[in-house]
């Protein structure tokens, strides 16, 4: 199973919806979230998961499930990374043992998700990753299982692990 969240987009459909949050007044986090929680702009979010999947499917591989979280950080839900809620329902749903799975994020609180979860994690150095670790990391309470320059080097360091 792979769960995508929808920083894990490819950089032109990324760089695609950058463009329309600027011209929104909002950044792209701000936009995201947006469309997410706004009904009215499904098709967009159909869109944009349509073009990842078509993505991932071209490379042989495939997207069983997509989660996220639509709440605010006030809102102190199960679901809200760094805790693990969203990993827990695919974990029900996939029959996964989320003790065997590894977690890859550009994010630390992707990666606490995974650990709270007893997964392993892997901090990709696109995104966010490179600043994250630089600025960050020697706060963390965990270090990261592994670092990897980017997603495909993550994948391939899980499936020869």
């Amino acid at each position: 199973m792979v769960a995508v969240t929808v920083r894990d987009i490819p950089d032109d459909v990324r760089d695609e919806l950058a463009a329309r949050a600027a011209r929104a007044g909002k950044s792209l986090q701000e936009y995201l979230r947006g469309l997410l929680v706004d009904a009215a702009d499904k098709p967009t979010v159909d869109e944009v998961l349509a073009r990842a999947r078509a993505r991932v499917t071209a490379t042989g591989a495939r997207i069983d499930a997509v989660y996220f979280c639509p709440h605010k950080t006030e809102d102190a839900c199960e679901c809200r990374k760094p805790n693990p809620g969203l990993l827990e329902r695919a974990a029900r749903e996939h029959a996964l043992d989320l003790t065997a799975s590894w977690v890859v994020g550009d994010r630390y609180a992707d990666l606490e998700m995974g650990h709270v979860a007893g997964s392993r994690g892997i901090l990709v150095m696109t995104g966010y990753g490179r600043g994250e670790y630089e600025l960050h990391h020697s706060k963390w309470r965990r270090q990261p299982d592994a670092l990897a320059t980017n997603l495909t080097e993550a994948v391939r360091r899980i499936l020869h692990d």
